[in-house]
C-alpha cells in the first residue's frame, strides 16, 4: 500500500499539476506445482488505485496473472536442457501527470496536457524459453509476443 500527495504552494507562480492524493493497493499470489518432470507455476495480481483530485475521484483497479509450463532434462551430467512456455498479462494505471498536468514542463523544455479520460494500459504476453547449457558452452533463446491495449 501506498499513498502520495502532490501539494503546491499557496505562492506558486504557477500550477503545472492539481493538488491531489493518490493512494495505491496491491496483493498477490501464487501457485507451482510439480508434476514429474513438469513444473506449473501460475500468479494473480490485483491492483488498485484511487485518485482524488480537486473535487473528482478516479479509481482503477486492475487484474494480472500469468501461467507456466517448465521441462527441464539432463542428457547427462554435464549437459542442461530447460524448456518454458509462459501466458501473461500485466497493466499499469496512468500517473496524475499523465492526467492532469497542464504547463509549461520546464526540466523537458515542453509543454504538457494531460488527458483524463485515460485508461489502464493492458498487456498480455506468450513467451517461449529454450536455454542450453554444457560444461563450456551455454545458449539461450527466448521469443515472444506481446500485445498492448490502452497504450498511453
Amino acid at each position: 500500500m501506498g499513498t502520495q500527495q502532490n501539494s503546491n504552494g499557496a505562492n506558486a507562480s504557477e500550477t503545472i499539476l492539481a493538488n491531489s492524493l493518490q493512494e495505491d493497493f496491491g496483493a498477490f499470489t501464487s501457485y507451482s506445482r510439480s508434476l514429474g518432470k513438469l513444473t506449473f507455476h501460475s500468479v494473480i495480481r490485483v491492483d488498485h488505485r484511487n485518485l482524488m483530485v480537486e473535487s473528482s475521484s478516479l479509481k482503477y483497479t486492475n487484474l494480472s496473472g500469468g501461467v507456466g509450463l517448465r521441462k527441464v532434462w539432463q542428457k547427462t551430467s554435464n549437459q542442461r536442457h530447460d524448456l518454458s512456455l509462459n501466458v501473461s498479462s500485466g497493466s499499469r494505471a496512468p500517473h496524475t501527470s499523465e492526467l492532469f498536468s497542464n504547463g509549461i514542463h520546464h526540466g523537458a523544455s515542453r509543454f504538457e496536457l494531460g488527458d483524463s479520460s485515460l485508461l489502464s494500459e493492458v498487456f498480455t504476453q506468450l513467451d517461449l524459453d529454450y536455454y542450453y547449457s554444457s560444461e563450456h558452452f551455454s545458449f539461450l533463446l527466448n521469443p515472444y509476443l506481446t500485445k498492448t491495449t490502452n497504450f498511453i
